[in-house]
């Protein structure tokens, strides 16, 4: 069995340092097809990049509309608070701090949302969406 398993290794050993050097291809039409099937490859990394960026950007305009929407809640919190008195206003300038912490909170991740890669922008996506649910729960 030991003697089996060297010899296995052996070969795979030099099928790898034969088989693999890219310099010593002698079929040219090889060659061109390996070259193609890089470029081909590039190309659809490009492209998927391409579209992740795009959806994150749409994401984020969908998200910078929302903020908006909640801005104006906001702004209405705090003519409540103007014209509330005693225990209610004092709990409704705790709800209005805690509104602009989301809110702060939000457009923070929103922002790093923005730099995101391809492949973290998902995960990122999700903290926005929470942070901007936590937001409407406070004005809403």
């Amino acid at each position: 069995m030991r003697r089996t398993d060297m010899c296995c290794l052996a070969y795979c050993l030099s099928l790898g340092v034969l088989g693999c050097n890219p310099g010593n291809s002698s079929n040219p039409a090889v060659d061109a097809k390996v070259s193609r099937a890089k470029e081909e490859i590039k190309r659809a990394a490009d492209a998927t990049a391409e579209a992740a960026a795009a959806k994150r950007d749409q994401y984020a305009v969908e998200i910078r509309k929302q903020l908006a929407a909640l801005d104006v809640k906001t702004a209405e919190l705090k003519e409540q608070v103007g014209k509330a008195a005693g225990q209610t206003k004092k709990d409704l300038e705790k709800k209005l701090e805690e509104a602009r912490s989301k809110h702060a909170d939000a457009a923070k991740q929103l922002d790093d949302l923005k730099d995101a890669t391809a492949d973290r922008w998902e995960k990122l996506k999700a903290g926005v969406g929470k942070a901007v649910d936590d937001l409407k729960k406070v004005v809403e």
